[in-house]
C-alpha cells in the first residue's frame, strides 16, 4: 500500500477521534467535524420575572485543548456570581470547536 495513502488515512482517523473528545467536553446539537459555533440553550425555566427588560447576564468558560486537557469553570453558579445574579431566568451555552484541537465552552445565566 503507498505510503501517502497510509498517512492520509492514520489523518483523519485521528482527526476524527480528536473531534469525538471534543464532543464528550462540549456537548452541542450540531458538532461540525472541522467546525462547530454554537448557540443554544441548556434551560427554558419556567419563571416569571417581573422586568425582563432589565435583566443581567452573567457568563463562565471552560476550555479543552486536544481532547487531553481541559480547564475552567463552567458551572451556573459561577456565572451567577460573575453577573450578580441571584434569580436565574434562563441557562443558555456557546461552543466552539476546532477540529478537535481547541474547544471553548461558555455558560450564559440569564436573570435577575
Amino acid at each position: 500500500m503507498n505510503k501517502n495513502v497510509v498517512k492520509t488515512v492514520v489523518c483523519i482517523v485521528a482527526i476524527s477521534l480528536l473531534t469525538g473528545c471534543g464532543a464528550l467536553v462540549a456537548p452541542s446539537p450540531l458538532l461540525g467535524l472541522i467546525y462547530t459555533d454554537i448557540d443554544a440553550p441548556y434551560t427554558r425555566l419556567q419563571t416569571h420575572l417581573e422586568d425582563a427588560q432589565h435583566m443581567k447576564i452573567g457568563t463562565t468558560d471552560c476550555e479543552s485543548y486536544l481532547g487531553l486537557v481541559a480547564v475552567g469553570d463552567c458551572s451556573i453558579k459561577t456565572a451567577m456570581d460573575n453577573g450578580g445574579i441571584s434569580r436565574v431566568h434562563h441557562v443558555d451555552y456557546h461552543t466552539k470547536n476546532i477540529i478537535g484541537i481547541y474547544i471553548q465552552h461558555t455558560v450564559i445565566v440569564h436573570g435577575q
